[in-house]
């Protein structure tokens, strides 16, 4: 916002470097004794009346120049004052900040420990925790596997008693049939000697008819040799081809006879030893009717011991369900344990890394601070230098002032002497014309506040040093907003004043701490306002002036 502007300067209230005021000072030390000479000189003298109103202005410029000089010492003194004050200001906050950065840093710290240690103690806790589950899970491990050996043992158990079981029914079937078998052959035998002794029977009625064939042919010999002596005669030819026939029969029924009884005995033999065979049947059907009922007894307890083994395999088997049903289950609540605590532990990771990377960033601002702070310190040992040199230079000055204001109180009462006898029009006071002038600038400028509340009175002026090129402004006061930095102000009268871009303009504040361009016109003018209220920039080529 810019609102009003007039061609009107405000006094000079800066001197470009300390040589230029020696010398200045030491040019109105010159005058002032000049003037002290023609004081003493008769002042009836005409040749004191004709050049005495020269020496008089010079005087009074003098005069004026001296108290702009003091005017500016002033200034300077105030911004000093100000940027001294501002420094330590800027100083202590940054000290306080860095403290209350450590103390951050140490609570971090603390709390950062704490959290690890107290990491550390679950992480332990959790360790131990683990290193337990992990014995009892191998403790149930070995159970289970020993339990699975006994069970595997019990059902070796099983399947060779099964074998066995299986092996003597497959043996007692055998014997069974071997028995059996037998007991055919037996049968078999029997039939064979039933055979054998009908066959006996048949033979002995056999020879018993044979014997008595034989008696029956030994009496028909007999009877025939009775026959034969009787009828020898009387048939001797008939007789004796029966005789002869009935003798070859009886050879022949002989030798049959004898042929039967040699098959008798035979047959009888066999009988023998078929009855021999039969009998050791017996017996060793008898032994293997003792050893099946000794398998029988066996397969039976076998069975029982069957039933047995089954019954506890089954309660071994429940008890093994029971017992791995258990584990299963206390093993899902560790592992879920196991689970919850590996995210604890990812959690507490990630805090922990967190807090290191708050703790590391913390770190690189405190470094930043630190280096921050050393650039401070330097900047305000440098300021400190600049602060005494200026100091030095100020009571310097100073002691120039007083002597220079005793000579001016002394050489004012000769000049009011002198201007007494000088026939001409009575000149109004500089201090009085310097005052009424500052009165009509604070007027103007608290007008100008009134008016515009968030604006600041700025005057801008070309510098000395300026090229003649850059012409004058038109309208040198301004109202700029607060918030308003340097920068655009410059732009700003790089446009008033029609400049090419590529032509260098640097506005700038007369102080001896050169202010950033970045910096807002409000923190200027609280530093560096005039006394008469108004922000004094100044408008130059040269960049010399830029931070």
């Amino acid at each position: 916002m810019w609102l009003w502007g007039s061609n009107t300067e405000a006094p000079k209230t800066h001197l470009n470097c300390p040589e230029e005021r020696d010398e200045d000072i030491q040019s109105m030390d010159d005058d002032f004794d000049r003037i002290s000479q023609c004081s003493r000189s008769n002042c009836e003298d005409d040749f004191f009346l004709v050049p005495d109103s020269e020496e008089v202005k010079r005087l009074r410029e003098s005069v004026e120049h001296l108290s702009n000089l003091v005017s500016t010492l002033e200034v300077k003194n105030i911004e000093l004052e100000n940027a001294k004050k501002l420094r330590g200001q800027e100083i202590e906050f940054k000290d306080r900040l860095v403290q209350s950065k450590e103390t951050q840093m140490g609570n971090l710290r603390k709390e950062a420990k704490q959290t690890e240690n107290k990491i550390n103690a679950e992480v332990r806790k959790l360790n131990e925790t683990i290193e337990s589950l992990k014995t009892q899970v191998l403790e149930l491990a070995k159970e289970n596997r020993k339990i699975g050996d006994e069970a595997a043992g019990l059902r070796r158990c099983e399947q060779e008693k099964n074998q066995e079981c299986k092996s003597l029914e497959s043996s007692n079937g055998r014997l069974k049939e071997q028995l059996k078998a037998k007991a055919d052959a037996i049968t078999q035998l029997n039939e064979e000697v039933n055979l054998l002794n009908s066959k006996i029977a048949a033979l002995e009625r056999d020879a018993r008819g044979h014997k008595a064939a034989a008696a029956a042919a030994a009496a028909a010999e007999k009877a025939a040799s009775d026959m034969m002596t009787i009828d020898a005669l009387h048939h001797e030819s008939l007789e004796v081809v029966a005789q002869r026939q009935n003798i070859a029969e009886l050879a022949r029924s002989r030798q049959k006879e004898n042929d039967l009884v040699n098959e008798n005995t035979v047959l009888k033999a066999e009988v023998l030893k078929c009855r021999l065979d039969l009998a050791a049947s017996a017996e060793e059907v008898n032994l293997q009717g003792i050893r099946v009922n000794d398998l029988q007894k066996q397969i039976s307890e076998l069975h029982m011991l069957r039933d047995q083994l089954q019954r506890e395999l089954a309660n071994a088997n429940a008890s093994l369900g029971e017992q791995s049903d258990k584990m299963k289950a206390n093993i899902i609540i560790q592992s879920r344990e196991i689970q919850q605590c590996r995210e604890k532990e990812a959690e507490w990771a990630s805090e922990s890394k967190s807090m290191n990377d708050a703790m590391q960033r913390l770190t690189e601002e405190m470094e930043g601070l630190a280096i921050q702070l050393r650039a401070a310190q330097d900047e305000a040992a440098c300021l400190r230098g600049k602060l005494t040199d200026s100091t030095r230079q100020t009571n310097k000055l100073r002691d120039q002032l007083d002597h220079q204001t005793q000579r001016m109180e002394r050489m004012q009462k000769e000049v009011d002497q002198i201007t007494s006898q000088v026939d001409s029009s009575t000149i109004p006071s500089h201090v009085a014309a310097e005052s009424a002038l500052q009165n009509k600038y604070k007027a103007e400028m608290c007008r100008i506040m009134q008016e515009n509340p968030n604006c600041i009175p700025i005057r801008c002026v070309r510098a000395v040093d300026c090229t003649p090129a850059y012409g004058l402004l038109e309208k040198k006061k301004f109202a700029a907003p607060k918030d308003m930095t340097l920068s655009r102000f410059n732009e700003h009268i790089r446009q008033k004043l029609q400049l090419h871009p590529d032509e260098p303009l640097s506005v700038y504040v007369d102080t001896s701490i050169p202010r950033p361009s970045s910096e807002a016109l409000e923190d200027i003018h609280n530093v560096c306002k005039g006394l008469d209220g108004f922000l004094h920039l100044k408008y130059s080529h040269s960049s010399d002036h830029v931070p």
